[in-house]
């Protein structure tokens, strides 16, 4: 058991301490946010000279949410919420589970804040039953004092007292599912060819270790779209998830549509075009058998002629050009070896048909891009919910609950009888009122019990 007397553990359990860690995690986390994270020295030297910029990587200030003395802020503040609510939560349960009925019926007759209604008939134990019989609206529990002396209790949200304890749980969760995620996730980049896989990622920390993502992310192919002035307008990424090599999904996925599959988020980042590797797609179709369609894609550099056996074909990009974006137009020599080689001009994604003997052959170029994928996986973004789901909680339960207790109290002789009505609240004083104010209307209204306000 925690000594509440110890210096250190008094000031571990006070709200002082408390708000002093939450102000300075405010105050750096703000600071932390203005100030770019993760950039190199020259960066922070250019935008805030070399001094200040050797001041922010001395005190790791440009990697500030990874640093020792960060983490050592949240660790004391995770510290303060324990004790805190180790020393505390158990008297506020003493509270819930005490039972108030057992209260001495002389500090309320000495209660100044108590309200008085006179009857003017004596005491009856019949008149109990009547009285309770009139509250039970309101779930009253009951027990006879002594002689003459009988005790009722309205009792509501005793466990509303426990509300700043949801919420010191809710923030240790909140804490925990941030440091699961930094051990056990990662937020990382990875660029994938069109017709290529990645089957791996590397975690962007010294050595870049190596993470084995459990499966594969096939790039099938890789579209661009662009403004009059040549400004990208949208890129888009058709991408496949391949286990032990069968298709699992697929999925198209832009800008603020990822891909997720097994806790990893893949997220359409940026591309970039692949120098002097291109991209062919050739249709062949016999023209005695239109049921006859195959479809292959190739990937081929300039100068190089490639053959398929399958289709029967060879082809070679003879010329290329630049109209900005990496793009043609091209020139191409086909051959089936049937007729002549013939060369055809065509630009960047345009479709051209070449008719030979027996078939028909559609064909198509484009320049070769990857796609960049943005990485993220974070086992503790469940627990960084849950927590915030509690928080949410426990501030409505803070601010808007409250444990509010009402004693009326019967007693009289033979020939006069009173009800002594008080009530008590950790807060919300208003809502005590109205609801004690309800239960003297409701005594006042009883014909049989003839009472009036004193």
């Amino acid at each position: 058991m925690l000594n509440k007397n110890n210096a250190v553990i008094k000031t571990f359990s006070s709200v002082d301490f408390a708000l002093i860690l939450i102000s300075t995690i405010a105050v750096t986390s703000i600071a932390g946010t203005l100030i770019p994270q993760g950039e190199s020295i020259q960066f922070y030297a250019q935008r805030y000279g070399v001094k200040p910029a050797l001041i922010l990587q001395l005190f790791n200030i440009t990697d500030m949410y990874s640093s020792y003395w960060f983490q050592g802020l949240l660790l004391l503040f995770c510290l303060n919420l324990i004790i805190c609510t180790w020393i505390r939560l158990p008297g506020v349960i003493a509270i819930i589970r005490k039972n108030s009925l057992k209260l001495h019926h002389e500090s309320l007759t000495t209660n100044t804040d108590s309200i008085t209604l006179l009857s003017s008939t004596g005491y009856t134990g019949a008149k109990t039953t009547i009285i309770e019989k009139a509250l039970s609206s309101f779930s009253v529990r009951s027990r006879e004092a002594q002689k003459n002396t009988h005790l009722f209790l309205y009792e509501k949200g005793g466990w509303s007292r426990t509300g700043a304890y949801i919420v010191h749980a809710s923030l240790l969760l909140i804490i925990a599912g941030a440091l699961v995620g930094k051990l056990f996730g990662y937020d990382t980049f990875v660029m994938v060819k069109e017709g290529s896989s990645e089957a791996s990622v590397y975690r962007q920390v010294d050595g870049y270790p190596e993470v084995p993502l459990g499966f594969s992310v096939f790039c099938r192919d890789f579209t661009t779209e662009y403004y009059d002035n040549g400004t990208p307008r949208e890129y888009r990424s058709e991408l496949t998830v391949l286990e032990s090599g069968k298709k699992v999904i697929d999925k198209s996925i832009t800008v603020n549509d990822p891909l997720k599959y097994k806790g990893i988020t893949f997220f359409q980042s940026s591309y970039k075009a692949i120098e002097n590797e291109y991209r062919l797609l050739v249709r062949k179709k016999s023209k005695h058998d239109p049921g006859s369609d195959v479809k292959r894609t190739f990937y081929l550099n300039p100068f190089n002629e490639r053959e398929s056996e399958e289709l029967g074909i060879s082809l070679k990009i003879l010329a290329t050009s630049d109209d900005g974006h990496g793009h043609g137009p091209y020139t191409i020599q086909f051959d089936d070896a049937t007729q002549s080689p013939v060369t055809r001009r065509i630009n960047d994604n345009e479709v051209i048909i070449i008719e030979r003997n027996a078939h028909i052959y559609t064909i198509s170029l484009a320049q070769r891009f990857a796609t960049g994928l943005k990485v993220v996986k974070d086992p503790g973004v469940w627990i960084v919910y849950i927590g915030c789901s509690l928080l949410m909680l426990g501030l409505y339960i803070s601010f808007f609950m409250s444990h509010i207790r009402i004693w009326i109290l019967y007693q009289g002789d033979a020939d006069t009888a009173q009800i002594r009505i008080v009530g008590k609240t950790n807060k919300n004083t208003a809502k005590l009122e109205q609801l004690r104010e309800k239960i003297i209307n409701t005594l006042l209204a009883e014909e049989q019990l003839a009472l009036k306000r004193s």
